[in-house]
């Protein structure tokens, strides 16, 4: 079927502000534009309508990124994105509709999200130079309002539940957690790839899914939604939505990133984007919040939700947000004959005005990522390996 090619992926394209940003993709533009087909999550609506749809203060909603941010993605290489996130129903049926629209304008392909049940299962299909790649994205993490429905715009989606368990009888403390998939949403998933398997060669599953912001956290439905994916015909799984690495797992021989990261991830202030994780997020005011009152209704959240749910060594509360949130990753893969032969990822960390910058393997903060990967790949009960390949990271099958 020809040439090698490269197929990359990578999580969170997190971009809420109407403002110029697409210069904060530059650093990595060139190894987005290199590879054969490129992956991204789209985390925030592009629209500069509609209004928040949900009623509890504490739900997370993100504002509309601009409009012209489709053309941004698609300019630094991106062919193809997924737009399952929690935040897809954020806006309402504009903020879906405007998304579309702008994804579409721009001859960015698009699958996980539709303006009802039928279009937001529909996969996203491109042929490279003879090799068809499929792409299919769900979200498992709700909210469920965000899920589109026969007659409703919104996500497609997975259900899971959560039952809770006390081990050793202490009413009122830490229960085991344990979390599964609806079978009939299962089954409806493995529906969807099994069609799809007929008529691709590579096939891409993305599922929005996880415990944000803990690092090695990784609940049982997403390693049994991952397994369903791949049974059903998936050659790779890719997870985001928390916000921070976590491990690669490895089934039957092919590889689940568990969580890409952020790829993106901007506030504004001021008009001015910058990393919304970073040291530049005390000063920031959202919402007409004070920074007083910001701490204080993260406080107020914390308490209604049994926090706080970032720990340290002995159960200590750690700083928030993990200093390790500052590292993500390209996943990177080989494709010979139709097939995926090689995976692995390329290094990089966000600095505090936005900017993506590729690490290369000199750089100490590139052992540091490493190092990180197999900690909580190992922390996950995982058993993947790693090992350096010039400046990328290659995983062990």
């Amino acid at each position: 079927m020809g040439k090698r090619q490269t197929f990359v992926s990578v999580g969170d394209i997190l971009m809420e502000c109407q403002c110029e940003a697409g210069f904060l993709f530059d650093r990595v533009r060139e190894e987005i534009q290199s590879a054969d087909v490129a992956l991204g999550q789209l985390e925030t609506v592009l629209t500069d309508r509609g209004i928040p749809t949900y009623v509890d203060p504490f739900c997370t909603q993100l504002k509309g990124g601009a409009l012209e941010y489709a053309r941004d993605i698609r300019r630094t290489g991106f062919d193809v994105v997924t737009l399952c996130s929690n935040h897809c129903w954020d806006l309402g049926r504009p903020g879906v509709e405007d998304t579309i629209a702008a994804c579409d304008e721009n001859g960015l392909l698009h699958t996980g999200a539709g303006m009802d049940l039928a279009e937001a299962s529909l996969p996203a299909i491109m042929e490279k130079d003879g090799v068809r790649y499929g792409f299919l994205g769900y979200n498992c993490t709700g909210p469920t309002g965000s899920w589109a429905q026969v007659d409703k715009p919104g996500c497609n989606y997975v259900h899971s539940v959560t039952a809770f368990e006390y081990a050793v009888p202490c009413i009122g403390a830490i229960p085991a957690r344990y979390s599964f998939p609806l079978e009939d949403d299962v089954c409806r998933m493995q529906g969807q790839i099994a069609e799809l398997r007929e008529q691709v060669d590579v096939l891409s599953v993305s599922i929005h899914k996880g415990v944000g912001f803990i690092p090695a956290a990784v609940s049982p439905h997403e390693s049994a939604i991952a397994h369903a994916a791949i049974d059903a015909g998936a050659d790779i799984v890719f997870g985001h939505h928390g916000h921070i690495l976590k491990g690669v797992e490895v089934y039957k021989g092919k590889a689940i990133f568990h969580d890409l990261g952020n790829f993106l991830a901007l506030g504004a202030m001021n008009g001015v984007p910058f990393f919304r994780y970073g040291s530049k997020k005390e000063h920031r005011v959202q919402n007409n919040y004070t920074l007083e009152q910001k701490i204080a209704r993260e406080k107020e959240f914390n308490r209604r939700n049994g926090g706080p749910f970032i720990f340290g060594p002995l159960g200590t509360p750690s700083p928030w947000p993990p200093a390790e949130i500052i590292y993500t990753i390209i996943a990177k893969c080989t494709v010979e004959d139709g097939r995926i032969t090689g995976v692995g990822y390329i290094p990089c960390v966000f600095d505090d005005d936005g900017y993506v910058n590729i690490l290369r393997r000199s750089d100490s903060r590139a052992e540091e990522l490493f190092t990180y990967m197999e900690n909580i790949t190992r922390a996950a009960y995982f058993d993947t390996g790693y090992e350096w390949d010039g400046d990328e990271v290659k995983i062990l099958l």
